[in-house]
């Protein structure tokens, strides 16, 4: 019955039972810590990642970006840099997140202890590391997969033929199955 407890424990799963206090567990902290992360970076790229659009699209009048920038200031005002933001905050929190708790769970299982602080192995990292980079495969392949189908429809929002992000998804499973959703990841 302690072999249980002990998994529990370098997995950061922690019960708090008999506890007064909430208690985080490790894996939630790394959960937490990585869509904090995700979240930010986004916000903090996006508006570059605006302009980098707006420069590469044909129609485009702007030699630089600092003249997409004015232009899109006059017009939009500063929301414009951060339009469509919403569907990449939320893929790259989870995708943060999910990365962040599977090496942080590599990292625990791999030297045996919970303790903050430890020094781990450059191996025990590496490994911890590729783990983590195969589950996060699992995950951004999918998402890329509905994030450039969208990028490519030719059909403006709101007119007949136009799919969403919930669309787009149900139209994949319903031509190519789940395996479509998921065709260059694991």
């Amino acid at each position: 019955m302690a072999e249980p407890v002990a998994v529990a424990e370098l997995l950061g799963v922690e019960d708090g039972i008999g506890s007064t206090r909430l208690q985080i567990g490790h894996a939630t902290k790394d959960f937490v810590a990585g869509a904090i992360s995700g979240m930010v970076g986004i916000a903090a790229g996006q508006p570059l990642d605006t302009l980098r659009v707006r420069l590469q699209q044909q129609s485009c009048q702007q030699r630089s970006a600092a003249g997409v920038w004015k232009a899109m200031s006059a017009r939009e005002g500063i929301r414009g840099l951060f339009r469509g933001m919403s569907y990449p905050i939320y893929t790259t929190a989870l995708q943060n997140a999910v990365t962040f708790q599977a090496q942080g769970a590599a990292c625990r299982l791999l030297t045996g202890t919970c303790v903050r602080g430890q020094t781990v192995s450059w191996q025990d990292m590496c490994l911890a590391g590729m783990f983590a980079g195969a589950v996060q495969t699992c995950i951004s392949s999918p998402v890329e997969m509905l994030k450039i189908r969208l990028q490519l429809q030719q059909t403006l929002p709101g007119a007949p033929g136009y799919l969403g992000l919930w669309g787009m998804l149900r139209q994949v499973i319903a031509q190519e199955g789940l395996q479509g959703s998921a065709a260059a990841s694991c």
